[in-house]
């Protein structure tokens, strides 16, 4: 059979835009296919139960070219430790064989009731994942109880680990070593100060850490996910009270507020401020002028980027942002703030973008 080139292969398995039972056929027609479809097909596995976790953990540990394939990896099973009684050994020699693993999702991590124990160290709870060594991943989501630092709940993560998700609560001892933080609220104290954490994206500020900036010395931006049928953003005065806590932040929002005038003044409180994401009542918005970036910039003089969103009507979502840039000219000249509009299809999304950390 006439050989075609490489990139004619890949461009049929493009076209099949992940579909499985598309990707299987191709599999099913030559080698050739079967190598460029296999690599589609398993580079993102999901398994919700424990007859399909039977499955994948048999092929991948039957054949290690599969699991090298693989970049992304979710297991999604229930809570109920039963579901991987037995499966444990093999599961985890599979993942380990995913030399290419980027992103890890482990819904349960324990193989033990984390809130019951003993005063030995099993106390609070046992993981299965203790020897799981994963030290390429960049993402980490878990949806269990974390009771413990993550690190000690793995055999090995990178140092830092760049990305931890969770839809739970935190408590601060918990997450030392990470980059990221996506979860519901951070609480609690930590006797060292979190160097490695640069970013949290949290879903309220409830129970915010009141010690002071100094428990997480580097950490450069706080934002918001927010839930578009309650709130486009956190209201000021529920942030407010965190300014002792945040003043060396560097990106924050979105943050909603009445009135520019009103907060310009409070800016005073982030010196080391650069980006700020607002949603604003649309008049407000509709009449934003460079005047009112200077007087916010001359405030917090370190604010170089200043987002905007008019607060939508009821029912409705945020679909534009403006983007206000203050860029500086030279030496002992003042600088230029222009400005720039761009949609917005998902406002999580557009927000957490401009307020990730590089």
């Amino acid at each position: 059979m006439l050989e075609l080139p490489v990139d004619l292969y890949r461009h049929v398995v493009e076209d099949a835009n992940g579909d499985t039972s598309v990707l299987r056929a191709l599999c099913l027609t030559s080698r050739r296919f079967y190598l460029e479809a296999s690599r589609a097909l398993y580079a993102t596995l999901q398994l919700n139960d424990r007859a399909q976790a039977i499955m994948a953990v048999n092929s991948l540990n039957s054949n290690s070219r599969l699991a090298q394939l693989v970049q992304s990896f979710a297991l999604r099973t229930s809570s109920e430790f039963y579901d991987l009684s037995g499966l444990i050994a093999p599961l985890i020699g599979a993942i380990q064989l995913m030399v290419n693993l980027q992103r890890l999702e482990l819904h349960y991590l324990w193989a033990s009731d984390p809130f019951v124990g003993d005063s030995t160290r099993y106390r609070g709870g046992v993981a299965w994942t203790r020897s799981l060594r994963v030290p390429q991943i960049s993402t980490l989501i878990t949806e269990t109880t974390i009771t413990k630092p993550i690190g000690t709940l793995f055999g090995e993560l990178p140092c830092p680990l760049p990305r931890l998700e969770t839809r739970q609560p935190l408590n601060v001892s918990c997450i030392d070593g990470i980059n990221t933080v996506c979860c519901e609220r951070v609480y609690g104290r930590h006797m060292e100060p979190l160097r490695e954490l640069k970013q949290l994206e949290l879903r309220n500020l409830d129970t915010y850490p009141y010690n002071g900036p100094d428990w997480a010395p580097n950490l450069e931006a706080v934002a918001i996910v927010t839930d578009p049928a309650h709130s486009d953003g956190v209201e000021w005065d529920a942030l407010s009270v965190h300014t002792g806590s945040l003043r060396k932040i560097r990106k924050i929002g979105p943050i909603c507020h009445p009135s520019i005038a009103a907060l310009t003044p409070e800016l005073s409180g982030f010196q080391q401020l650069q980006m700020i994401v607002l949603v604003i009542p649309r008049i407000e918005y509709r009449d934003f002028m460079v005047t009112q970036a200077e007087r916010m910039r001359t405030v917090a003089p370190a604010l170089r980027c200043i987002v905007l969103a008019a607060q939508p009507n009821s029912g409705r979502h945020i679909k534009e942002v403006t983007i206000w840039e203050y860029e500086e000219s030279g030496v002992a000249m003042p600088g230029e703030w222009t400005s720039r509009s761009e949609s917005v299809e998902d406002w999580n999304s557009t927000a957490l973008g401009l307020l990730r950390v590089e």
